[in-house]
């Protein structure tokens, strides 16, 4: 059986230049049609539906995911806070151990995060599950966040940004609401 696969190319700098969609039998193969797809100029992300699979950087190392106690000690549930101007959003997210789960009446959201002292990184998928509900953020079924932001004492703060939409900034706020 097929699967759906998405493939975000980057340069050195970590900025997206293009997206991919493709089908692939199973992970193995994916990621050898975005190791094609990639042309060895930069480096890729790959994600199958909304979970992400792999990122390979500029020089084909695999991102390492272990950014140890930092990551353990924001592992919780929280309140989710996106605003874009006119188009904002309210759900829930789990950070746990470096993923991201969560969502809302309208969208999925899975991704992953690394943090260093008081900074934090991240990419996050958004995935339409049902129809427009008339508070939805993102005018696509499917998107990709480049995040970053600070963790303060109960919530981290920050910004995102989407190539699917190169135009909009992402304000996000995370509220601690349990451990």
């Amino acid at each position: 059986m097929l699967r759906d696969y998405r493939v975000y190319l980057f340069d050195r700098d970590d900025n997206v230049f293009a997206i991919e969609t493709f089908r692939a039998a199973d992970d193995s193969f994916a990621l050898l049609k975005s190791r094609q797809v990639s042309g060895g100029g930069g480096g890729f992300e790959l994600w199958r539906g909304g979970d992400w699979v792999a990122r390979v950087d500029a020089d084909g190392r695999h991102a390492a995911g272990d950014d140890g106690d930092d990551i353990a000690a924001l592992n919780g549930l929280y309140k989710l806070e996106v605003d874009a101007g006119e188009l904002q959003m309210v759900g829930i997210v789990n950070l746990i151990d470096g993923a991201v789960r969560g969502g809302h009446s309208t969208y999925a959201i899975t991704g992953t995060f690394r943090c260093s002292g008081d900074t934090i990184t991240g990419v996050v998928y958004g995935r339409r599950h049902s129809p427009f509900d008339g508070a939805y953020v993102f005018p696509l079924d499917d998107v990709r966040l480049q995040c970053q932001g600070r963790v303060l004492a109960d919530h981290i703060t920050g910004t995102g940004t989407a190539a699917e939409l190169p135009n909009l900034k992402f304000n996000i706020q995370l509220t601690r609401l349990s451990s």
